[in-house]
């Protein structure tokens, strides 16, 4: 998450709305009408800096995760001065203000906890350690959570992701209950490292690979919402249907990006994905009928020079992705999330409406 930055040098009112709604007009041509800045997350006096960041609604409260957070002091497990996974929780009507418990020396908690091997690695060598990095959050009931992580090898002047885990979070909590077990493990897809989305029953799991430069393809399963943690219940789309062969899984969306979104929008009555275009402030936007697609090509492009959108701090703004449950009950407004990178090696995290045509 925060590694892009190497390559690369308030209150949320009516948009409090259910997952899905009935289209009034069939399907609409996908176009921008304009951008609102909503503002940055709150965040401790001790956090310099953070990005991300995934969310869900849990009952009558949202969580909000993010990955590498930067402190002003040592943590008192690894030594370091981040933590790769932290979270806060938010009311309906206000989003931006998070209430985040703090340890003894007013830092933030490690959202998903390390193992003892994975703390005496980054006690040893931080630089070529290990990060824990939130890349959904899927709410399995009015009171629990999985939070779906990437183990990251960190290397000196880059990262790789190995293996894909589980969490789970309970309300208002801000330190998850680690699977033993990961997910998904290399050589087999990484699902669940760009994202998920949920519609009905069922959760989607996103694999997103580099194919060329700053060029991502994206794979696709599905699981049954109550069974998101096993790995036995998944099926992946082979291009044509689903199987429970993983090496028969194909691409189902194309020149995306490392991290996106997927919610069926009821305003367009279709589909719709949203993803931060690579070592670029834009976003790009596209539709179709079906979340296995064909979808729309070419995209959609949000100027990062829009106003509304907050650019030229410190680098590009990266990990833009829909939070559909700050979206309006018609699907007109939708709310987006995006890392902005600040000097020193800090970093807010912010939002903006976007309302379509």
């Amino acid at each position: 998450m925060r590694a892009w930055l190497f390559f690369s040098a308030a209150v949320v009112l009516g948009c409090d709305a259910p997952k899905s709604a009935p289209a009034d007009a069939g399907a609409r041509p996908l176009a921008i009408d304009h951008v609102d800045d909503l503002g940055a997350f709150s965040a401790p006096p001790t956090v310099v800096g953070r990005d991300g960041t995934t969310s869900a609604q849990v009952g009558d409260r949202r969580v909000w995760t993010f990955g590498d957070t930067f402190l002003t002091k040592p943590t008192p497990d690894d030594g370091t001065t981040v933590r790769s996974s932290t979270a806060g929780w938010s009311a309906p009507d206000a989003a931006l203000a998070l209430d985040e418990p703090l340890d003894d020396a007013g830092l933030p908690f490690e959202l998903v906890p390390y193992t003892a091997a994975e703390l005496a690695q980054n006690q040893a060598d931080p630089q070529n350690g290990v990060a824990l990095w939130p890349s959904a959050s899927v709410a399995t009931s009015d009171k629990t959570a999985v939070l779906l992580f990437q183990h990251v090898l960190r290397k000196s002047g880059g990262f790789a992701a190995d293996a894909v885990g589980t969490a789970e979070l309970t309300k208002d909590a801000t330190s998850a209950t680690r699977d033993p077990s990961f997910l998904f493990q290399a050589p087999d897809p990484l699902f669940g490292n760009g994202g998920a989305a949920v519609d009905g029953g069922n959760a989607y799991l996103f694999d997103c690979e580099s194919t060329g430069i700053l060029d991502e393809h994206c794979k696709l399963a599905r699981v049954p919402l109550a069974s998101v943690a096993v790995r036995g219940a998944y099926e992946f789309w082979d291009g044509a249907a689903y199987t429970t062969d993983v090496t028969k899984a194909a691409w189902f969306i194309d020149h995306a990006s490392a991290s996106l979104s997927i919610a069926f929008n009821p305003w367009l009555g279709r589909w719709l994905a949203v993803y931060g275009k690579p070592l670029s402030d834009d976003i790009g936007l596209r539709t179709a009928d079906r979340i296995e697609g064909p979808w729309t090509d070419p995209e959609v492009v949000l100027p990062g020079a829009t106003p509304g959108l907050v650019t030229g701090d410190a680098g590009v703004n990266y990990l833009a992705r829909e939070h559909v449950e700050l979206r309006s009950v018609d699907g007109r407004a939708i709310v987006i999330g995006y890392a902005h990178p600040l000097p020193n090696f800090g970093g807010a995290c912010r939002l903006a409406r976007v309302v379509l045509r």
